[in-house]
This record gives structure tokens, C-alpha cells and sequence, in this order.
């Protein structure tokens, strides 16, 4: 692959390091968002991958950034892996090593790369730390009702929530930083300066200007990967099936926008409710999605620090969303910037999205609202936080 380098003097830097590169989703967008802003800081960035799913980058890429792939296809943590990046680190003078990946391979990899390289390490964990017990509820139904996970159901919550834990402290003793996406989950792992606080950035770059809140649609929206396990599109599809048989609402429609190896089950979700007013429109750019959308829905098993809420806040699209994931409270106020309904309750979730479409001006209010929170994860102020972490990193 040809190198490139950079005109300007750089003060730092960074390899990415990320499984699944160049593909699509949340942890992508994100590794996008900051590769282009560590770049325009003039940070050096390369960007090495175990598998490239896609040819060309979903999102646009400065095109001062190499996509590196690692030589071995077999194992991340492969030998000829390991002695390839760690002489990459040596030979690129590499000062920190950003792992996006928190499973185990990925980090005894890179730690591995750290022993031979020198190089210092940090890792970010995309997801939650512990999931609630609605959320097992939904993972253990997968395996059938006889299985032992829905039987010995409160020992496997206490199982998981140890797994879990010693999973996260033993990537904290493997990095030199390791970072969550929430203050509640740093207080979860409760273990000192070691771990540190950074949210994601927003994706867009700008924020829906108010004054053209009148050409937005009576349009209600989901974005995400088709998946049926923890985006729960069939709960979605059970709030619109009450929605569209009240006739006060046979103006507004629904679109689901994005893609995933559940598209089937969920085409035949829709025709199986006989559902008139959805729309599955596949993968697409998101923004304009939003732009038109004045609501958006979440009903996801479980979630991280979903972008996809701070994006819909960012364009004015007010979020409702089940209380699924510690993190939503993070980012919302329910009744001020979107709504938060009691996990599972998909009547008081219905009832939360008739509101909103029935009083204009209580929507227009969350919508405003919505935007002006969503301007503390500005990609500049997100970019900079994760520098000043990074050189108190180097200088211990």
C-alpha cells in the first residue's frame, strides 16, 4: 500500500488498532470521527486492521490516513501479527497505541505489541460494562426456554456480572489508560485513575438549524444494523402497529434506515402486521434521514453509548427510548430532550410517541433542546479531550 505522509510537523503519534476496518457501524463512524480530528490537530494516524470488510472506507477518510491490514488472517493475536505491528510501531516511532476493540484477543495482542514495541497502550470499551437484567432476559430467551440460562436465570445474572468484571480489571492491568464511554460505568469499575471518562463525538458536522424546523416531515425514524437480538425492531414494529390503527396519526410514516443480516426476519415482521405506512430503506447516508425526521425510536435489548441518539439530537429529531442502558440517562432528560420509557413497555412507549406527535409545540421545544445538548460532543471538544489524555499517558 503507498505510504502517505504529512506536509505539516506533527506533535503526536497514534495507531489505530481495530478488528474489522474498513466497515460499517457505530465503532467505525467513530474511529472516522477522531482519525479526522487527531489529523487536522496535526496528529499522525495510521489505522491498522485484523479485517477489511469493505474496499473503501464507509465514512469519509482524510486521505492523509493508511489503512494498514495486519499480514494474518488466522488469529489477531497470531505471532507473525504481533512481530508485524511491533515493528511497525518501532519503525513509524508510534507513541500510543489505541485499541477499539475490549475482547480479549485484541487486547493480550496489543499488549503483547506494547512489551515488544514499547509503545504506550490505551484501549476504549464501546459497550456497557454490566447489562441489565432485562437485557440477559432477552440474550438467555434466544437459546429456548429449557435452556439452563432461562432456568438457573438468577445464577447466570450473578455469572455474568463476575465474568464480566474480571474480564474489564484484567484489561485495565493490560493498559497503560483504559477508557469508558460514561461516568457511571467508570464508577462500575471503581478503579481509580487508571480508567478515564471520554464520550463519542458527534458524527455531523453541523447542527439543524432551528429556523427550518417547519420543512421537517411527519416522519419517525430508526437507524441501525438490522439485527433482532439487541436493536428489538420487532418491539418498534409493535408500537407502529398501535400507532397506525389510530386514524389521528394516518399523516405520519416510518422508515427504517440501514441494513443487516436480519432484514429478512424484518420485511417479514412488517408484512406479517400488515403494516402500510413503514418503509425499510436499506443502507443509507443517515443525515438527511434525520433532517427529515421529527422523531426518532429506540427500543434496543441493550446499548453502549449509542451515536445514533447523539446524530438524531444533533439534526433536531427528538428520541424516544427505552430505558435499556445505564447511558441513556447520560444523554437525555426525559420531558426536556427526548423521552425515556420504562424498559419493555411498549403501551407507555406507544403513548409517548402519540404525544409528541400531537402537540407541535411541546416537540418543537424537545427538539431545540435536543440540538443545543447535543453541542458539548462537538468533534473538536471530544478530539481535544482525548489529546490531553493521551499526553498525560506519555508523560507518565
Amino acid at each position: 500500500m503507498q505510504e502517505l505522509y504529512f506536509e505539516e510537523k506533527t506533535f503526536m503519534r497514534i495507531a489505530f488498532i481495530y478488528k474489522f476496518f474498513p466497515s460499517l457501524g457505530g465503532v467505525e463512524r467513530v474511529i472516522t470521527t477522531l482519525a479526522n480530528g487527531f489529523v487536522r490537530e496535526g496528529v499522525y494516524v495510521r489505522i491498522y486492521s485484523f479485517r477489511q470488510p469493505l474496499q473503501e472506507p464507509a465514512y469519509p477518510l482524510d486521505s492523509r490516513i493508511s489503512i494498514v491490514p495486519l499480514p494474518s488472517q488466522g488469529r489477531i493475536d497470531s505471532l507473525e501479527n504481533i512481530s508485524f505491528l511491533s515493528q511497525e510501531i518501532k519503525e513509524q516511532q508510534i507513541d500510543i497505541l489505541f485499541n477499539h476493540d475490549s475482547v480479549s484477543d485484541s487486547v493480550h495482542f496489543c499488549h503483547k505489541v506494547k512489551k515488544l514495541s514499547g509503545v504506550k497502550f490505551v484501549t476504549i470499551h464501546h459497550g456497557q460494562i454490566f447489562l441489565p437484567s432485562a437485557s440477559l432476559r432477552t440474550i438467555a430467551g434466544r437459546y429456548g426456554r429449557n435452556n439452563l440460562r432461562n432456568i438457573l436465570f438468577p445464577l447466570y445474572c450473578i455469572y455474568d456480572i463476575a465474568r464480566k468484571y474480571i474480564h474489564h480489571h484484567n484489561n485495565i492491568r493490560m493498559n497503560d489508560m483504559y477508557v469508558v464511554l460514561s461516568e457511571t460505568y467508570r464508577r462500575q469499575l471503581d478503579s481509580g485513575q487508571k480508567v478515564q471518562v471520554v464520550a463519542n463525538p458527534l458524527s455531523f458536522g453541523s447542527c439543524f438549524e432551528m429556523d427550518r424546523y417547519g420543512e421537517k416531515e411527519n416522519l419517525v425514524i430508526m437507524v441501525g444494523r438490522l439485527s433482532e437480538v439487541d436493536k428489538r425492531f420487532s418491539t418498534a414494529l409493535d408500537v407502529w402497529k398501535r400507532i397506525e390503527a389510530d386514524r389521528r396519526y394516518n399523516n405520519w410514516t416510518f422508515e427504517i434506515v440501514g441494513d443487516g443480516d436480519d432484514r429478512d426476519y424484518v420485511a417479514h415482521l412488517i408484512d406479517d402486521r400488515r403494516l402500510e405506512r413503514v418503509r425499510m430503506v436499506g443502507r443509507a447516508a443517515s443525515e438527511p434521514y434525520y433532517t427529515r425526521a421529527k422523531i426518532f425510536m429506540m427500543t434496543s435489548a441493550f446499548e453502549g453509548f449509542p451515536l445514533v441518539l447523539l446524530e438524531a439530537s444533533q439534526k433536531a429529531c427528538v428520541p424516544v427510548v427505552m430505558d435499556s442502558f445505564e447511558t441513556v440517562h447520560d444523554l437525555l432528560i426525559s420531558g426536556v430532550n427526548g423521552e425515556i420509557v420504562k424498559n419493555n413497555d411498549v403501551e407507555m412507549f406507544t403513548e409517548k410517541v402519540k404525544l409528541l406527535m400531537s402537540d407541535s409545540r411541546y416537540l418543537c421545544s424537545m427538539a431545540e433542546n435536543a440540538v443545543r445538548n447535543s453541542s458539548g460532543y462537538a468533534s473538536e471538544v471530544i478530539v481535544r479531550k482525548w489529546l490531553d489524555l493521551f499526553n498525560k499517558v506519555l508523560e507518565s
